[in-house]
Formats: structure tokens, C-alpha cells, sequence
């Protein structure tokens, strides 16, 4: 794994070396062979986590990258894909709440970011309609059946997920303590989603 890995990015730090010759670099990464293993073996990390391969790498993309905002015609530049492969992949960032989709006033084009500053929190945050909604439909499917093995395994899913919920909201509080405590705050201007 860890060849096939080396070997990917070392074919893509000589493709952009090569083609940073034929026309400019279209990004300020192209031929740092380093910074391309950072977003291939996140990417891989997502990727293994369950998230598609594509949305894998445009997230490792963007979280390692120094830009705050992309189109898509610039994610696609970056990372050497056809706008359509980037399409479907940022619809399915934006749905899981990985990116933020925005528009500039007066712009046609929608632009990408990440919830910078908090980002890990924010997913966890997320999650919690979802949470909360598997544990209604649970204790519902549960209530509603007669006593016996899938009852109970409904109930204790319906607990399983109350308990997540509620860690969820401690573990973002504590977080936020966490990182005043390491002077992680973003910096001044940054945006944070409402």
C-alpha cells in the first residue's frame, strides 16, 4: 500500500513537473512531491473512513492547501480531474456538511470552503439531527413491537444512540475548552458558519 502510494505521487510530482514546464504551474503545490503524500494518504485515511474516493481527495486537497476558498474549475486544476468528477464530489461534501458551498454577490460561480477554524467540531455537530433522528425512529420501532430479541435490540440501539448524542455536545464543549486552553482560536476574520 504504502509503495502504491509513494508510486502515485511520485508519477504526479513528475506529470506536474512536466507539464510546469510546458505551460506554468497551475498551483503552488505541483511539484512538491511531500505535500502530495500529505493529501494522498489523507485522502486514502478518508477513503478507508468511507467517504468515496474522489470527495476523499478533494477534502484532503483542501484541507492541506493554504487557499480558503475554491471554485471548482480550480479544484479540478489542482488536483489534474475533470470538472464533472469534481462536480460530484463537492455535491457530496457540501451534503455531508464536509465543505460549505457559497456565491459572491454579483458572481455565477459557487465557491468552497471548509468551516475553517473548527472544522472537526463542526462535523460533529452535524451529526447530531442524524443521531437524534436514528434514536426516535428506534424507540418508535421499538414500541411498537412486540417483546422479544428485536425489541430489545431496537431499545438498546434507541440508548446506544441518546448516549452518542449526548457524548457528542460534551466532547464539542470540552473541545472548545481544549483548544482556548492551546490557543487554537482561529484567526481574526476567519469565518465561522452561522
Amino acid at each position: 500500500m504504502a509503495q502504491d502510494e509513494h508510486s502515485a505521487t511520485a508519477s504526479r510530482a513528475h506529470r506536474h513537473s512536466q507539464d510546469a514546464q510546458n505551460s506554468g504551474p497551475a498551483t503552488a503545490h505541483e511539484t512538491d512531491e511531500a505535500w502530495w503524500r500529505v493529501v494522498d494518504r489523507l485522502a486514502l485515511v478518508f477513503s478507508d473512513g468511507g467517504l468515496s474516493r474522489m470527495p476523499a481527495r478533494v477534502f484532503a486537497f483542501v484541507l492541506v492547501d493554504d487557499d480558503e476558498r475554491y471554485t471548482a474549475r480550480q479544484l479540478a486544476d489542482g488536483l489534474q480531474v475533470s470538472p464533472a468528477a469534481i462536480s460530484g464530489a463537492l455535491q457530496s461534501l457540501v451534503s455531508v456538511g464536509l465543505l460549505a458551498r457559497e456565491r459572491e454577490p454579483g458572481s455565477r460561480a459557487d465557491v468552497y470552503r471548509v468551516y475553517d477554524g473548527d472544522v472537526w467540531a463542526r462535523i460533529m455537530q452535524q451529526r447530531e439531527p442524524v443521531t437524534a433522528r436514528y434514536e426516535s425512529v428506534l424507540r418508535e420501532g421499538a414500541a411498537a413491537l412486540a417483546p422479544g430479541q428485536g425489541a430489545r435490540r431496537l431499545h438498546e440501539s434507541a440508548e446506544y444512540m441518546s448516549f452518542m448524542h449526548q457524548t457528542i455536545r460534551q466532547a464539542v464543549m470540552q473541545w472548545h475548552e481544549y483548544r482556548r486552553q492551546l490557543n487554537l482560536d482561529p484567526p481574526a476574520g476567519s469565518r465561522h458558519p452561522s
